[in-house]
């Protein structure tokens, strides 16, 4: 979710076959981004930039590179492949960095109007306690039957058909403790919501110096109570 509005500047060239680049820089300060379920949320009046360099022919995208987002104590950088009629093919984002993130993404989109994404994160460490903090808030928002506000929205149900994949070291779901050695799937439906969410991991026990491994413990039922959980 994005809403707000940011001062833009462009650097445009214009070559001689109809190609032109573009680079752009924006201070995002006035803009509120909501990507909890990415790890990224910045409200208004927090400082922030974006850039990318940009390539078109005539009034398409040829491509777009070196694309920073940056706040304090956030990176991320990446770039955009295309389809040869002008929809995004791929995100490659080669770098995710904060207190708790180390890690990389790669989204991939059908060709087609309404497309369908599909989200790959891996790494060493990923912050998602925003994410699970917006959960939390509105599931006690529905046990006591208070009202939940336009801004409590996650924002599933209105977005894409959206397959999500990631495995990480350490998956940070609050401020205190990560859960290591994370693999977790999610499927989210346009007009749903969140739909299915799997997560599994490894417990290391030591008893009388000897190690013990216990197998993948299905959690994500017990944390959110979702009617297709399953296990993988």
């Amino acid at each position: 979710n994005i809403s707000g509005y940011a001062l833009v500047d462009a650097d445009i060239t214009v070559q001689q076959n109809d190609e032109i680049s573009v680079k752009v820089k924006a201070d995002l300060k006035n803009t509120a981004i909501d990507f909890a379920y990415l790890g990224f949320v910045k409200p208004l009046n927090q400082a922030s930039s974006a850039s990318a360099d940009v390539v078109l022919i005539k009034d398409k995208i040829k491509s777009i590179k070196n694309i920073k987002l940056q706040k304090s104590g956030f990176n991320i950088a990446g770039g955009l492949t295309m389809y040869p009629n002008g929809r995004v093919k791929t995100v490659d984002i080669n770098q995710i960095k904060g207190p708790k993130t180390s890690a990389r993404a790669k989204v991939s989109l059908s060709d087609s109007e309404n497309p369908w994404l599909k989200v790959e994160i891996s790494g060493l460490s990923y912050d998602l306690s925003p994410f699970f903090e917006q959960i939390k808030s509105k599931r006690q928002k529905n046990n006591n039957q208070l009202p939940v506000q336009a801004n409590d929205d996650d924002g599933f149900e209105k977005a894409n058909n959206t397959d999500i994949f990631m495995t990480v070291n350490s998956l940070w779901t609050n401020n205190t403790t990560p859960i290591q050695n994370f693999a977790g799937s999610a499927k989210i439906r346009k007009g749903i919501g969140m739909e299915e969410l799997h997560m599994s991991f490894y417990f290391v026990v030591c008893i009388s110096h000897q190690k013990l491994v216990l197998r993948p413990y299905f959690l994500c039922c017990i944390l959110f109570h979702l009617p297709y959980c399953r296990s993988f």
